[in-house]
């Protein structure tokens, strides 16, 4: 039987329509287009909603408004907060008018926004409208309101005069801290955070930002603040426990730990932005808000390049306004999925440390490491600090000195010193080209530009990555035993040392739909079917030692949108049974029946480059589509480089590679101008 796909306008309707020689606008939409931009019609559907409260317009600008709403939509769900619609923006309207199908729309664009027919849709500033022009730009009226209603709480700490503290106590609590192991721009950033209502501070690739929350919190410590007032947190339950294991990592390697030190230990374990702020998925509603403030004194966020538009309103809104709050995160990397490209807004372009009077606290031997006191009205250097340094990948080993200056010159947009020429040898500090699989080094930076061989590489990376570990089919074939629904303590270290073993090594990918073979879905299926002919199995959709990731929030589990784990072969007294494993923290698991997660898991062998934000791994592999797409920015290529400390092998052709470090995301936001011009509290005071 032929199935009829379902309408906005109904089936019927349609029909009808379509046999009258009309065609409704939600089909004039170039489906290739959307799909480009990862969405459906429900984009033209949502266009054509709006166009349809708009009467009297002839039939060609009727249809070039469909577009330019069309082009609104896309370029909200891309994560602009605003289109631009003037000025020198507007080659961006153009292209994107072409990939959607309606570049004829754009010459009418100036005399349609001045139409007073579009009264019904399009309003300015202050008004109710779906659409709001906003000078050169089009808002959809609740990203506007969003956005001026967080630049105005951000203004707000911005200006607020610098927390009183003791100064000689910190001074001290710095020195005693920091021993010779915190570098100036670190002391410089423990310090902002300390004496400041808002801290901001950036850095590429383990430049040490972990280490500065353990400074803070120690020096805080020391300043007689209860580790109880504290709240650590991260946009993702990963990213939550990867705070978490690092914080106890760098405690556990102070040699002679003080009492404050040991305070610090009892600091409440990280969780999700969304935990923090008591979010119900029941009501849809945050327990903390601005009528109903956080209780804790300093709130210090971890990746925060993750974080959209509407969760930062959420998370400013509810920190009281004489608490501290701190916001950790690398402004190159991606920006947050949904719209708004807020942490990069809060950081000022080539910005160092900014203009503190802190920056007097220092030892002279300091001043000269940290740039001059910046004379500038732009409130962002308030609380702006930027680290350069990066202490994850060694310098002094050649994979690691490659990787970071191959990372360095892809965020430079420099495509044309990627790769090494003839003659210059194995070990310079660039990509190495390879055409075989069997050629590729698993060191440094290699590119696989080898057409047709991304099967021939995925079984090597699964041989080489997975089936590796010792007594790798005996693990996961062997039945876990559980007593009371928990891993049997004898069982742990095998179990941990499974999970250790997943992170060592991953394959990211632009894409997670199939996009010739290419996306993180079809790369994970060919891996499966590796594992399970590996493993003497008949593959279902899930065999035991496939790793997984949830796909969405799990409150009643406690299991979130991204957390990862391993499917597991588990006995007890019910019998032997499939489970989905995550791992809850060292040496303590989560076992869940498989058959009642299946639907909120997917594969994990790959994943998006989006999916690995906040992830660290020894070995990555880069997998490129096979044709440019939007996607394909230098943030997803700097990004993915910068997850490894070891090796990166980026599958590909080159000239897509050069293509995508040359094309830097295009986002629109006017979050930045909303930061006031303001002359800075100790300037005023001159």
């Amino acid at each position: 039987m032929k199935r009829t796909a379902l309408t906005p306008l109904g089936t019927a309707r349609e029909r009808l329509l379509v046999s009258l020689g009309a065609e409704p606008h939600y089909t004039l939409a170039s489906a290739a287009g959307l799909r480009e931009f990862n969405l459906g019609e429900e984009a033209a559907y949502l266009a054509w909603e709006i166009v349809r409260c708009v009467s009297g317009l002839p039939p060609l600008e009727e249809r070039a408004l469909f577009f330019l709403v069309l082009a609104s939509v896309v370029n909200l769900h891309q994560g602009s907060t605003r289109l631009p619609v003037r000025g020198t923006g507007v080659g961006y309207l153009a292209r994107l008018l072409e990939k959607l199908g309606g570049l004829e729309a754009f010459p009418r664009v100036p005399e349609l926004l001045a139409d007073p027919r579009l009264e019904p849709v399009l309003g300015r500033p202050g008004d109710y409208r779906p659409l709001i022009l906003d000078g050169d730009y089009l808002y959809h009226q609740r990203i506007l309101h969003f956005e001026v209603r967080l630049g105005r709480a951000l203004n707000q700490r911005l200006m607020a005069p610098s927390l009183p503290i003791d100064l000689a106590l910190a001074q001290r609590a710095l020195e005693e801290v920091a021993g010779g192991r915190l570098s100036a721009e670190q002391q410089y950033a423990v310090l902002t955070a300390v004496c400041s209502h808002l801290t901001v501070i950036t850095g590429g690739p383990g430049t040490g930002k972990t280490s500065i929350v353990v400074a803070i919190l120690r020096v805080l410590a020391r300043l007689g603040l209860p580790m109880s007032l504290v709240a650590l947190a991260a946009p993702t339950g990963k990213a939550a426990y990867r705070m978490k294991v690092s914080i106890a990592a760098s405690l556990a390697a102070l040699d002679r730990p003080s009492p404050e030190d040991r305070q610090v230990a009892s600091v409440p374990e990280p969780r999700t932005l969304h935990r923090l702020l008591g979010y119900s998925p029941a009501t849809d509603r945050f327990r903390y808000h601005a009528l109903h403030r956080l209780p804790e004194e300093v709130i210090i966020v971890d990746e925060c390049s993750m974080i959209d538009l509407h969760l930062m309103d959420r998370l400013v809104h509810a920190v009281r306004e004489e608490a501290r709050l701190v916001l950790l995160g690398d402004a190159e990397q991606l920006p947050s999925v949904e719209a708004g490209a807020v942490f990069r807004s809060l950081v000022p372009p080539g910005s160092g440390s900014g203009a503190s009077p802190w920056r007097a606290l220092l030892q002279p031997e300091f001043h000269e490491a940290l740039p001059p006191p910046v004379v500038a009205k732009d409130p962002r250097w308030k609380a702006a600090v930027r680290l350069s340094r990066s202490y994850r990948m060694d310098a002094s080993r050649p994979e690691g000195r490659r990787i970071l200056l191959v990372a360095g010159r892809i965020n430079a947009g420099h495509a044309d010193a990627l790769f090494q020429e003839e003659g210059e040898g194995e070990d310079g500090d660039f990509i190495r080209l390879c055409h075989a699989p069997e050629e590729v080094s698993f060191r440094g930076v290699d590119l696989l530009d080898a057409p047709g061989q991304l099967g021939a590489f995925l079984d090597l990376w699964l041989q080489r990555h997975v089936l590796s570990l010792q007594d790798f089919a005996s693990r996961v074939k062997r039945p876990v035993p559980l007593q009371e629904g928990r891993i049997q303590e004898a069982s742990r270290p095998q179990v941990e040392e499974l999970f250790d073993h997943y992170e060592r090594a991953k394959i990211l990918c632009v894409t997670r739909a199939e996009v010739e073979g290419t996306g993180a879905d079809a790369i994970n299926a060919h891996l499966h079917a590796g594992l399970g002919r590996a493993l003497g199995l008949v593959v279902g959709d899930l065999c035991p030692g496939a790793p997984v990731m949830m796909l969405h929030n799990d409150y009643e589990r406690e299991l979130f949108n991204g957390d990862q784990g391993i499917v597991l072969q588990v006995s007890d007294d019910e019998g032997t049974r499939l489970a989905a494993v995550f791992r809850r923290s060292a040496g303590h698991f989560g076992v869940f029946r498989l058959d009642s997660l299946r639907s909120q898991l997917q594969l994990a062998f790959a994943m998006t480059v989006h999916k690995a934000q906040g992830s660290e791994f020894d070995h990555v592999a880069l997998v490129l589509p096979g044709a440019n797409m939007p996607l394909l920015t230098r943030e997803v290529l700097y990004t993915a480089v910068t997850r490894s400390k070891t090796s990166v092998v980026i599958v590909g052709q080159r000239v897509l590679l050069e293509v995508g470090v040359r094309q830097p995301i295009e986002r629109f936001s006017g979050l930045a101008e909303r930061l006031v011009d303001i002359s800075l509290p100790w300037e005023r005071r001159a």
